[in-house]
C-alpha cells in the first residue's frame, strides 16, 4: 500500500517537473516561498524522480512475479483433558413398579447333547421314523401300508344292478365299494369272504369309461374276482364290486387285494 502511495507522489512530482522544464507552469508559484530553481537543478530534478518512479515501477513488477512469501510460526498450547471417575452406587429396582417389557417368548429347545464318545441308536419300528435334528421334530416316512375302506349295501328289488345280472336268477343283489388309502398298479384281483356262498361276482372301477379284463373268477363262501389288467384303482377311482346270492350276506374278513 505504501509503495503504491510513493509512486503515485513521485509520478506527480516528475510530471509538475517536466512541466516546469518546459515552460508550463502557473503564473504565480504554488510552492509559496520557494526560489526559483535554474533550469540545470530543474532538469536534474527531473531525471531524478523520473528515475525513482522507473525503480520503484519495476520494484513492484518484480514483487508481482515473485511474492514475498512471509512464514510465521504459531505455537498453540492444548491443555490435555483429565479423566476423573466418579464412585457411585447402582440404582436398585423399585419391586412396585411394573415393567413394560414384554417377557420373551418360551422357546423349547429339543436338541440331543451328547457327550463326546457316547452313540446314538435310533432305530424304531413302524411306519415313520422319528428323528431330532438341529433341536426340531423330524419324522421320516417310508411307504404307508395298504388300507381298504369299504361300504356295502343290499339292491332293492326296483335298483337296476350295475352289471345286469338276471333278477329272477339273482334275488339278492349286494353292491360294495371298495376305496383304496393309495394309487394301486393293475392287475386288481379282489379276495371276498361272505358268511353265505355267492353264485356270481362281478367289478368294475369307478370313473373309469373303459377298462381291460377278464379271466378265472370263483364264486361261493370265498370268492375272487377275475382280474382288471389296465387301469389301477386309487382314492378317487375305486373298486365297485357286485355279488348275487339266494340270502342276505355279509363279509366275514376285510377285503384284500391279491397279486
Amino acid at each position: 500500500m505504501i509503495s503504491h502511495i510513493l509512486d503515485f507522489i513521485v509520478t506527480l512530482a516528475a510530471l509538475v517537473a517536466i512541466l516546469d522544464y518546459f515552460g508550463i507552469k502557473p503564473k504565480r508559484p504554488l510552492w509559496g516561498l520557494l526560489m526559483p530553481l535554474s533550469k540545470n537543478w530543474k532538469l536534474g530534478i527531473m531525471l531524478m524522480l523520473v528515475v525513482s518512479s522507473l525503480a520503484m515501477s519495476g520494484y513492484g513488477f518484480y514483487r508481482a512475479l515473485r511474492p514475498k512469501v512471509v512464514e510465521k510460526t504459531v505455537t498453540v498450547t492444548v491443555e490435555k483433558p483429565v479423566e476423573k471417575f466418579v464412585k457411585a452406587d447402582c440404582p436398585k429396582p423399585d419391586p412396585s413398579a411394573k415393567s413394560s417389557r414384554k417377557p420373551a417368548k418360551e422357546t423349547s429347545d429339543n436338541s440331543v447333547h451328547i457327550e463326546k464318545g457316547a452313540s446314538v441308536d435310533q432305530a424304531s419300528q413302524g411306519d415313520c421314523s422319528p428323528n431330532m435334528i438341529g433341536g426340531a421334530n423330524t419324522v421320516t416316512c417310508g411307504p404307508l401300508p395298504l388300507k381298504l375302506d369299504y361300504s356295502f349295501h343290499t339292491l332293492l328289488s326296483n335298483e337296476t344292478p350295475t352289471f345286469g345280472f338276471d333278477r329272477s336268477k339273482c334275488p339278492i343283489v349286494t353292491h360294495m365299494r371298495i376305496v383304496p388309502n393309495q394309487s394301486v398298479p393293475p392287475p386288481i384281483i379282489v379276495a371276498l369272504d361272505f358268511d353265505q356262498p355267492v353264485t356270481q361276482i362281478g367289478t368294475t372301477i369307478e370313473g373309469v369309461a373303459g377298462l381291460m379284463g377278464g379271466g378265472q373268477f370263483s364264486v361261493g363262501r370265498h370268492a375272487i374276482s377275475s382280474p382288471i389288467s389296465a387301469p389301477g384303482i386309487g382314492p378317487h377311482n375305486p373298486l365297485i364290486v357286485e355279488v348275487c346270492s339266494a340270502t342276505l350276506v355279509k363279509l366275514t374278513e376285510e377285503p384284500r387285494l391279491v397279486n
